[in-house]
């Protein structure tokens, strides 16, 4: 078969504790999961798809150590050889205790890393700015596979502007995220922003990277806002083929830890990973997220270009909602700002007006509309 997304979560340990944590409380000192497990968890994968898509995540997976991850590129390597397995690796990190010898490892394996960095605004919400800093900077000195995820709140969101620019100026390529109303931020209202607020923080900085052709990194939110379009679907329901490893052995659905309910067994205990996807628990999964569907999302002006994606994505996090309204809310109103800005672009390219100001990638994403009155 094809593809496969696994999200493997060494330990719920951390060693921050960053204000606005969406796992909060569910945070603690568990144990290791064994390399051992994972391995026969990507042994199985390997037996029935192409390509297996893994994400390390926690919280936080240096905590492991360097030997857990020697193994399992080991072994990833040993399959490639053998069957022309391709594994394809993302490592979502603090960036705290990455160190010369753990970048090098993750370079060599062509690891895209994820370094949870706010740009100048990093001290609202983490600790160690200046030591994570340093070890982003290193990673870039070796040329690796480097993406910061920034995290938007009430006390940053009006300074995108700023941050786009330092980003830009530090040459590093991120992702904007707004908060999530979910663990320690949903006991703490002074992080959340209105999302009307956000809306127009996005839309004007959007409307400025649009045009900007001295934008020389990758700013992959707006990239992904240059692909909306009212008549298209803006992802696919990516739940229909990821699942989880968590510290206790388990497998779970999506990749988040409050799907604790709906265990689908564990590596010694499936047959097949196809088999998670058919079982009862799945399936009663799915029927929940169906039910939300056809409840909230039909009366909704984004479903066309959403299609319910808002809902399973904030459900991996809470049970909740009030977090499942703000964020549907939220959503929308994102989706109706940038649209707006994007019918505009459709028709300066129907009526070849203005097409060399865009930038190459816009040009390149709304090509097909050249000319098309």
């Amino acid at each position: 078969m094809g593809e496969i997304g696994i999200t493997i979560k060494p330990t719920l340990s951390c060693n921050m504790r960053c204000k606005h944590c969406f796992n909060g409380k569910k945070l603690n000192k568990s144990k290791t999961i064994s390399v051992e497990r994972v391995i026969l968890l990507l042994q199985k994968a390997s037996e029935e798809y192409n390509t297996i898509k893994i994400t390390f995540h926690g919280g936080e997976p240096t905590l492991a150590g360097i030997n857990f991850y020697r193994k399992i590129f080991d072994f990833q390597r040993q399959k490639n050889e053998e069957s022309g397995t391709i594994f394809r690796n993302f490592f979502t990190t603090n960036g705290l205790l990455l160190n010369e010898e753990f970048i090098d490892l993750l370079i060599q394996n062509k690891t895209l890393i994820n370094v949870s960095y706010d740009g100048p605004y990093n001290h609202v919400l983490r600790q160690y700015g200046d030591r994570v800093l340093k070890n982003i900077k290193l990673i870039q000195a070796k040329h690796g596979k480097l993406r910061c995820y920034c995290t938007l709140s009430k006390e940053s969101y009006a300074q995108l502007p700023e941050i786009y620019e330092w980003f830009k100026a530090q040459g590093i390529d991120f992702k904007t995220l707004p908060i999530e109303k979910c663990g320690y931020a949903k006991e703490d209202d002074s992080l959340i922003m209105k999302p009307k607020d956000l809306v127009d923080v996005f839309v004007s900085v959007y409307k400025n990277w649009i045009y900007d052709k001295d934008c020389k990194i990758r700013y992959y939110t707006f990239e992904e806002f240059s692909a909306l379009r009212r008549e298209m679907q803006f992802k696919s329901y990516w739940f229909n083929r990821k699942i989880a490893l968590n510290p206790d052995g388990n497998i779970y659905p999506f990749g988040r830890p409050n799907d604790v309910n709906f265990c689908l067994g564990t590596p010694e205990t499936i047959e097949k990973i196809e088999d998670c996807f058919r079982s009862e628990k799945y399936t009663k999964l799915r029927g929940i997220l169906r039910g939300f569907y056809d409840t909230k999302c039909q009366s909704c002006e984004s479903l066309g270009v959403c299609n319910g994606v808002a809902i399973c994505m904030t459900y991996m996090y809470e049970e909740d909602e009030e977090i499942l309204n703000y964020s549907c809310n939220q959503t929308n109103m994102v989706f109706q700002g940038i649209l707006k800005v994007n019918d505009e672009i459709i028709r300066d390219f129907k009526n070849n007006n203005n097409i060399d100001y865009y930038t190459d990638i816009v040009r390149e994403r709304f090509s097909e509309y050249i000319g098309r009155r």
